[in-house]
């Protein structure tokens, strides 16, 4: 069964590439595209898959904040 996760991503002007958080199982990735990045952070996920028989669940809620 494949399982989706929510990915943060960010494009870094500075450094000219893409970063990407995996808030529920703590794992970020960068590449130079966004494409890159993604698949970057499928194989490291496919890797914990791999190490763990279950992997952890971190709780975590989504907020905004108005300035």
């Amino acid at each position: 069964m494949m399982k989706k996760y929510i990915v943060l991503v960010e494009y870094d002007f500075a450094q000219r590439n893409f970063a990407g958080y995996v808030p529920s199982l703590r794992i970020g990735a960068v590449g130079d595209t966004k494409k890159e990045m993604i698949e970057t952070l499928e194989d490291m996920i496919k890797i914990e898959m791999e190490r763990r028989a279950e992997l952890p669940e971190y709780q975590h809620e989504f907020e905004t904040v108005s300035v």
